[in-house]
């Protein structure tokens, strides 16, 4: 699969935590979903015909803007390939609609808009820091001048005004832009609505009914104000702010993020044992990290969460017969995840120490 449908990881500092802009919606829209998707890494979704399409027609786009190649064998390979990946319990990714689709989405992006306005820069991996290990950054698709440009395809009527949920995705990359000494006064969303072909035969008189609606293209565009700026800002904030309590404060997560159901996922991860151990080794202060110690790296021999540290080396595990170990940490729990593995206990206490 070529790296144009591809989104690459940002070159933020390793054991940071990214807050995407596209998943700030979902953030107020749908908080526990938010938490399981960016904290507990449990994709709630995959892909769809429709994202699939929307991926193709950005790739042409970036693919046109930077006059690099983009084939239609490249198109069938990644849909392919993200065909495989999808889990079965998802609907099934229609072929033959987004072949059908994407040729004039793309055509009608391209000729109508991209090529009557020359971005500055495309698909751009930008970042910024918020709060402590807390970072907002992705890819954005376009940047022209002083306006941050963002392209949307959609099978329905597009709206007259730029939504909530995309409105602040744009000023989250406004935001990255000026953070990086890039100035941005203006957000514009370029919606590229799915050709429809609603033609048929008539039951009752036989006749050919119904027509075909062409892709057609919409522009909204807002300047920004000085509000918009403060609530930008405040918005990341609070979204930073929210994950450093739920870090220190992991019994708050179901409150935080508005579902009782977290309440009794967060509780499987405490500890059965309080007894203290280990909190000290070789001069590395263990004690202002959250870690964990696995034998065969799924048998936990050692786990600390809020202060406690756990034994469980009596638990079953995997490939027991392997002397295989797993240590990771967490600077601020839950998020934060860096692993060393080693044959020993030594080895990885040794490589801890060159970590530190």
């Amino acid at each position: 699969m070529d790296d144009i449908f591809k989104y690459n990881d940002l070159d933020i500092p390793d054991c940071s935590f990214r807050i995407s802009p596209s998943s700030i919606g979902t953030f107020f829209n749908y908080p526990s979903i938010w938490y399981k998707d960016n904290v507990l890494g449990e994709k709630s979704f995959t892909a769809s015909t429709a994202s699939v399409l929307g991926t193709i027609v950005h790739a042409c786009a970036e693919s046109y803007a930077k006059n690099t190649p983009i084939t239609r064998a490249m198109i069938s390979t990644y849909i392919m390939e993200t065909i495989k990946t999808q889990p079965i319990t998802e609907s099934p990714i229609l072929i033959e609609e987004i072949n059908s689709s994407y040729p004039s989405m793309a055509e009608v992006l391209i000729n109508q808009y991209i090529a009557k306005n020359k971005p500055t820069e495309v698909e751009s991996q930008i970042y910024a820091p918020i709060l402590d290990d807390i970072y907002i950054g992705g890819s954005c698709d376009n940047r022209t001048g002083d306006t941050v440009v963002d392209y949307k395809t959609t099978s329905g009527t597009p709206p007259k005004t730029i939504p909530f949920n995309y409105k602040i995705q744009a000023l989250a990359y406004a935001y990255i832009f000026r953070y990086n000494s890039i100035p941005i006064n203006r957000i514009r969303i370029v919606y590229v609505t799915k050709p429809k072909d609603t033609r048929a035969i008539s039951e009752k008189t036989g006749k050919p009914i119904g027509k075909i609606f062409p892709s057609e293209l919409t522009v909204l565009t807002e300047v920004i104000s000085d509000d918009d700026w403060i609530m930008i800002e405040q918005t990341l904030e609070l979204i930073a702010e929210t994950i450093k309590v739920s870090r220190s404060n992991p019994e708050l997560v179901h409150l935080l993020f508005k579902s009782m159901k977290l309440k009794g996922e967060i509780d499987e991860y405490r500890p059965t044992s309080l007894e203290p151990r280990v909190h000290n080794v070789f001069g590395i202060d263990l004690t202002c990290i959250s870690w964990t110690l696995e034998l065969n790296q799924h048998l936990v021999y050692y786990e600390k969460v809020e202060d406690y540290y756990d034994n469980a080396i009596d638990m079953e595990g995997i490939n027991p017969e392997l002397d295989i170990y797993e240590f990771s940490w967490y600077p601020n729990t839950p998020v934060g995840h860096c692993t060393i593995l080693g044959n020993t206990i030594e080895e990885i206490l040794l490589k801890l120490l060159k970590e530190n």
